[in-house]
């Protein structure tokens, strides 16, 4: 995590403020400790006690920066997000089944390792986390032949899809997905 990236992860208590070296460190390693404290015990487990114990930081310190355990959550979701963007570079530029499939068990494999955090998101009614990769997803789907105009939205139920799949534990076939996704984006 970039020292610099994490001044606009900080919760509501750092909004306008300019955080010095040590105010972003601070920030980085409550976020860290966030995100292991609510991939181990889950979202609704994970207790500002034991974020603060593992960050080694008191509870005034966490409150100079996170209004409260929520303001955290946001902020893990923020950062989710900004990681699950970078799949979108990973996206072939023409993608085919073969190609598109692959990419879908690259994405689910990232979405297991978020997926408390993905969780809480959807918990807070909060799509932020997956959002990101949509543009990336309709700009490859517009590539390939006979793109209809609803990539887009295409895009949005692929994402929907793998999202709850993961926060529920399906199993999805990458394949059968890859198949359904570029006939819908074709029109077909």
């Amino acid at each position: 995590m970039q020292l610099d990236d994490v001044t606009a992860l900080g919760g509501e208590p750092t909004r306008n403020r300019d955080l010095r070296s040590r105010g972003r460190q601070t920030i980085a390693r409550l976020l860290r400790a966030g995100q292991e404290v609510v991939e181990e015990r889950g979202h609704d487990q994970a207790r500002v006690d034991d974020i603060v114990k593992r960050a080694g930081v008191s509870h005034g310190t966490f409150y100079l920066y996170f209004k409260d355990r929520d303001d955290l959550l946001s902020s893990l979701i923020k950062l989710v997000s900004r990681q699950l963007v970078q799949l979108g570079d990973e996206l072939p530029t023409t993608p085919d089944a073969a190609s598109l499939a692959g990419w879908i068990l690259r994405s689910i494999e990232v979405f297991d390792v978020h997926a408390e955090v993905l969780r809480a998101a959807r918990s807070m009614c909060s799509d932020e986390a997956v959002s990101g990769l949509v543009p990336a997803i309709a700009k490859a789907l517009d590539n390939i032949d006979g793109a209809s105009k609803n990539t887009t939205l295409v895009a949005e139920m692929l994402l929907c899809h793998l999202e709850r799949a993961t926060v529920r534990d399906d199993i999805v076939d990458a394949d059968a997905l890859a198949t359904v996704t570029l006939r819908a984006a074709a029109g077909c």
